[in-house]
C-alpha cells in the first residue's frame, strides 16, 4: 500500500486502467487506499478488489471548499496560477475582459476554478466592470440624463449636473460611457465638451484687432482673431484675460484690449488743421474716391492715421480721406491789417516797384530794416513803407512781424540735400524767441533758405521762420546728382541750385528772390543752353519751344517738362522739370521744391509731358 488519497473533484472509478471501462461515480474528497499507478491511473482499493481513478484527479489532501464571491473582468492580459505565488506553476494565459467566477482571495491573489480546481491570479488583474480605456475628460455642457444602457429605452438612472467633469471609458454609437455608482452608464456624447460651460456675462468690443488663444495667457496657442470694433459676447475673467466663446470651444483676450463703447474703427492720430478752402473729402484714398464733403480752411480735424498721400479723416460720422499736403498742425493765421510793422530777415531783400518781378527789383534792402504795411497783395506781396518814406513791394517770405538776431550772419547752406524733421518739433519766429510759434511734424522735409547761428531759415507758408539745427537730419538725394553734361542734365541743375528760394510772381531770375513756375523753366533752359523768349505754361504747351508732346502719366522721364493744368486759372497753368518717371522740381506752393506727380494736389490737374 502506497497511501491514503482523495477525489479532487467528483470523478470516476474504472474497473480497468482505461477510460473506456466500465466505471463507477466518486465524490469530491472520497478517500481510496492507494496500490501504485499502472500509466495515467492509480490503483485502489474497493470492498470487492482492486478499481483504478485517473491520478490527477487525486490529492494527498482532503479538497478546502471556497464559497463563490462573485464575478470579476480581467482589466489586463493576465496569467493563470496552479498556486497562490508568481513562482507557480502557469496554468494558462486569459485576454482582457474575460468574465472570472472568483471564490476569494489568498494574499495578493484572487481564487478562480479551473477544471474544477483552484488557480489563481493577481487581484490587481481584475476588475468588477468589463475594461475600456480611458478616452477623455469632458465637462458636462447642460444637465443631462444617465442611462443603463447606450439606447434611447435604457433606463435614466440619474442626472449629471452642468459642469461636472467625467472621465470617459469610449464611445458607443451616440453615447458616452462612464463609471456611475461602480458600473458602467451612458451619457449622450453631444452633452459633453472639452471646457466648463460659463454663462454669459456681458457684451464687449475690440479695442484694435485681436488674437484669441486657447489658454489665458498670450504664450498659448493662437485660435482665431477679431477685428476692431466687433462686438463680442464675453464668458467672465479669468486672471488678467476675458473668456470668449467661438462654437463650444472658449478663448481668451486680455481685459485690458476691450472696451463698453464701440470704438471707431480707426485709431485717433492727432489732430490737425485745414489750410486751405473747399478742402475735398473722398471715400477712398484715391482721387477717384466718390466727394462726400469739404472742409473749410481753419477747420480744426481729428485725423486716424494715413493712407499713401491721404490722410484719414472723420464725416458725418463716416471715415473719409482728405489730400494731405493740404492740412497741418498749424492753425492758419490771419493776414496781418494795414499798419502792421514788418522787418526784413534777410541781407539782399528785394523791393520791387510793382507787385510783380518782371523787372529787376528797384532797391535790396538790409537785414532788420523796418516796414509798415499799407496793403497785403495776394500771399506773396505786401506794399510797404520805409522809414524815408519810400514806398514799394517786399515778398512776404523776406519779412515778418518778429524783429531779427542782428548779431547772427546768414550762411548758405547745401540745397542739393534732403532735410528731414527728425520728430515734431516748434520753429520760431526768430533765434531769440523764447516760445515757438508753430510746428513741423516728424518726417517732413523742409527747404532751408540759410543758416543763421543754429537755426535754419525755411518757410512756413509765406512766412519765414526758424527751426534749429538739432532738429534736422541730412541725407544725399541722388536726384539731383549730376549724371553727364547734356543739356538735360544741365537744365536740372540749373534749377536745383535753388531749391527752397520763395515763390515770386512775374520773376524768372534769382536776382528777384525767386521765380515763378513758367520763370523757372525760362531761366533753366537758358542755362542749359537752349535758348528763347520768355513766355508762359499755354505757350509751353502749345508752342514748338519743347516737343514730344505725351499726355500719358506713366510716359515722363528724366529732364523732360512736365505741364499741369486747371490750377489756378483754366487751361495750362504750372509746369516743372521732371526728375525721373515721378518726381519733379518746380516753382510751386510758396518756394521751389521737389514733388511727385502722383501726389493729389498735382495728379487731378496732371496734362501732359514735353521733351527739350
Amino acid at each position: 500500500m502506497v497511501g491514503t488519497r482523495y477525489a479532487k473533484r467528483a470523478t470516476s472509478l474504472f474497473v480497468e486502467p482505461k477510460t473506456t471501462s466500465a466505471k463507477t461515480a466518486v465524490t469530491q474528497n472520497q478517500s481510496f487506499e492507494t496500490f501504485g499507478t499502472t500509466g495515467t491511473f492509480t490503483r485502489v482499493a474497493t470492498k470487492t478488489g482492486y478499481a483504478f481513478v485517473l491520478t490527477t484527479d487525486l490529492a494527498d489532501t482532503q479538497v478546502v471548499s471556497h464559497p463563490e464571491t462573485g464575478v470579476r473582468y480581467v482589466q489586463q492580459q493576465t496569467t493563470v496560477y496552479a498556486t497562490a505565488t508568481t513562482k507557480g506553476e502557469v496554468v494558462q494565459s486569459l485576454p482582457v475582459n474575460t468574465s472570472l467566477h472568483t471564490y476569494g482571495v489568498e494574499g495578493s491573489f484572487t481564487r478562480i476554478k479551473r477544471n474544477d480546481e483552484y488557480a489563481y491570479v493577481l487581484t490587481a488583474h481584475l476588475g468588477t466592470l468589463k475594461y475600456y480605456p480611458k478616452t477623455a475628460r469632458l465637462y458636462v455642457q447642460r444637465a443631462t440624463p444617465i442611462y443603463s444602457a447606450p439606447n434611447a429605452s435604457g433606463s435614466i438612472i440619474d442626472q449629471q449636473k452642468t459642469n461636472t467633469l467625467l472621465t470617459i471609458y469610449g464611445k458607443s454609437g451616440v453615447y458616452s460611457r462612464i463609471i456611475f455608482r461602480g458600473v458602467h452608464a451612458y451619457v449622450k456624447t453631444a452633452d459633453l465638451g472639452s471646457e466648463k460651460v460659463y454663462a454669459a456675462t456681458g457684451t464687449r468690443y475690440a479695442k484694435r484687432n485681436l488674437s484669441v488663444y486657447t489658454s489665458a495667457s498670450t504664450k498659448s496657442k493662437m485660435m482665431y482673431s477679431v477685428k476692431r470694433a466687433d462686438k463680442l459676447t464675453i464668458y467672465g475673467t479669468s486672471g488678467s484675460y476675458t473668456r470668449l466663446k467661438k462654437g463650444t470651444v472658449y478663448g481668451y483676450v486680455k481685459t485690458s484690449d476691450l472696451v463698453t463703447k464701440k470704438p471707431d474703427l480707426y485709431d485717433v492720430t492727432g489732430q490737425r488743421y485745414v489750410t486751405e478752402d473747399d478742402v475735398v473729402i473722398r471715400s477712398q484714398a484715391k482721387l477717384s474716391g466718390k466727394k462726400i464733403g469739404t472742409l473749410k480752411k481753419g477747420k480744426s480735424i481729428t485725423i486716424y492715421g494715413k493712407s499713401g498721400y491721404f490722410t484719414r479723416v472723420k464725416y458725418n460720422n463716416i471715415f473719409g480721406f482728405v489730400d494731405s499736403s493740404r492740412i497741418g498742425l498749424n492753425k492758419p493765421k490771419a493776414k496781418a491789417k494795414k499798419g502792421t510793422t514788418f522787418y526784413v530777415h534777410l541781407d539782399q531783400t528785394p523791393l520791387f516797384s510793382a507787385d510783380v518781378a518782371y523787372s529787376r527789383p528797384a532797391a535790396y534792402l538790409k537785414k532788420g530794416t523796418k516796414l509798415i504795411g499799407l496793403k497785403s497783395i495776394d500771399d506773396d506781396f505786401w506794399q510797404v513803407r520805409l522809414a524815408s518814406g519810400q514806398t514799394g513791394y517786399v515778398l512776404n517770405p523776406y519779412i515778418s512781424t518778429s524783429k531779427p538776431d542782428m548779431k547772427l550772419t546768414q550762411k548758405a547752406i547745401n540745397r542739393t540735400k534732403i532735410y528731414t524733421v527728425k520728430q515734431t518739433t516748434s520753429f520760431f519766429s526768430s533765434p531769440t524767441s523764447p516760445k515757438g510759434s508753430g510746428l513741423v511734424e516728424q518726417g517732413k522735409r523742409v527747404y532751408p533758405r540759410h543758416r543763421v547761428g543754429n537755426f535754419y531759415v525755411i518757410q512756413s507758408g509765406w512766412t519765414p521762420v526758424y527751426l534749429p539745427v538739432s532738429a534736422v537730419t541730412i541725407t544725399s538725394d541722388k536726384r539731383v546728382i549730376k549724371k553727364n553734361n547734356t543739356r538735360g542734365e544741365k537744365l536740372i541743375q540749373a534749377a536745383v541750385q535753388h531749391i527752397g528760394t520763395p515763390y515770386t510772381w512775374g520773376s524768372q531770375n534769382a536776382v528777384n528772390g525767386g521765380f515763378d513756375c513758367s520763370g523757372l523753366i525760362h531761366y533753366a533752359t537758358n542755362k542749359a543752353g537752349k535758348y528763347g523768349g520768355r513766355t508762359n505754361v499755354r505757350g509751353y504747351w502749345y508752342g514748338a519751344f519743347f516737343t514730344n508732346r505725351r499726355t500719358s502719366i506713366s510716359s515722363g522721364k528724366r529732364s523732360d517738362i512736365v505741364f499741369f493744368q486747371n490750377t489756378y486759372t483754366d487751361g495750362p497753368s504750372h509746369i516743372g522739370i521732371m526728375l525721373d518717371s515721378e518726381h519733379f522740381i518746380h516753382a510751386g506752393g510758396s518756394q521751389l521744391q521737389i514733388n511727385s506727380i502722383y501726389e493729389p494736389r498735382w495728379q487731378e490737374h496732371f496734362l501732359g509731358f514735353k521733351s527739350m
